[in-house]
């Protein structure tokens, strides 16, 4: 995306303008928002962190979750039944050729994952002022 495109997304997200409806990668989830209540946050890489929880959508692959496996191998079952999983398959672009949108699996979980060789970290940033993990695809 051209860094004017962007500028003009970050200008209507905290003026609260949009052209068209937006929505969260379907239709089913529109999306809305309070131009007063827009924050910004200061980020950083995630650098290598022992156990972690991500506190957003991320793309599913099989290190993430074979180490959200990992992790629920180790608790008892009283703290098991306290996470959840939700997978959806979301598009993530249009392909104007074959007119359909590209998908790409995402889940959800609060299951604590546990540091590997295999996660891949390019993707998993640490909001500073809030000390949550969260994915940026």
């Amino acid at each position: 995306m051209k860094d004017s495109n962007c500028n003009q997304l970050y200008r209507n997200i905290k003026e609260q303008k949009a052209e068209y409806l937006p929505y969260l990668g379907k239709n089913d989830y529109s999306l809305w928002w309070n131009k007063d209540e827009v924050e910004e946050y200061e980020w950083e890489s995630l650098k290598k962190k022992s156990n972690f929880e991500i506190s957003t959508i991320f793309k599913k692959d099989e290190a993430i979750i074979s180490h959200v496996a990992k992790a629920i191998g180790r608790r008892s079952l009283s703290e098991q039944k306290n996470n959840f999983y939700y997978f959806e398959r979301i598009p993530i672009s249009f392909n104007e050729k074959l007119f359909q949108y590209n998908m790409v699996d995402f889940a959800y979980s609060n299951a604590t994952l546990v540091d590997s060789v295999d996660i891949d970290y390019d993707n998993l940033f640490m909001l500073k002022n809030k000390n949550e993990v969260i994915f940026v695809y």
